[in-house]
């Protein structure tokens, strides 16, 4: 089974200073999966900025985007590209515009062994007509003959790649 989770926290200048940076800083970057009987499951959780318009503090909501299972893991997910065999899942992290500026280098050849999870982060500043907003990715992948719902919050991931860059 494989089994991936994408959580966005998506915030803008108002969420970059305390105290707001603080709670941002604190929200979880990984929950609970549905518990699928599908050799692959996906699911992408975003958190988004609430609040500081007349005097409302600061929030994030928890907003779950999607989710969907499959027979067999796909060549690509999002960010993440995937080569599974019955020994291991290669994986390699891609930054794409959509992440936001600035661009980073891939980093692949990341080998994750059965009971296995990694965490991959990656981060951009997106410019849009109306505010900019910055956005951090943390993409959670677990390996295993079964999996635990809990397996992305049970325990520290086996392997963490950070490729977060700095934003200001």
């Amino acid at each position: 089974m494989l089994w991936i989770q994408q959580v966005d926290v998506i915030y803008t200048k108002r969420a970059r200073g305390a105290p707001a940076a603080t709670m941002r800083n604190r929200l979880p970057r990984a929950f609970a999966m549905a518990a699928p009987a599908a050799a692959y499951a996906f699911a992408h959780v975003r958190q988004l900025e609430r609040g500081d318009l007349e005097g409302v503090p600061v929030a994030f909501a928890v907003e779950r985007v999607s989710a969907r299972t499959a027979a067999a893991a796909p060549e690509v997910e999002g960010d993440v590209g995937i080569a599974l065999t019955a020994e291991r899942a290669t994986l390699a992290l891609r930054w794409s515009p959509a992440v936001g500026q600035p661009p980073r280098a891939a980093r692949t050849g990341i080998a994750l062994e059965p009971g296995q999870v990694a965490r991959l982060i990656i981060n951009g500043r997106v410019s849009t007509h109306d505010e900019p907003y910055y956005l951090e990715r943390t993409i959670n992948v677990a390996l295993g003959a079964a999996l635990a719902p809990d397996v992305f919050v049970a325990a520290p991931p086996t392997t963490i790649v950070d490729l977060r860059a700095d934003l200001f």
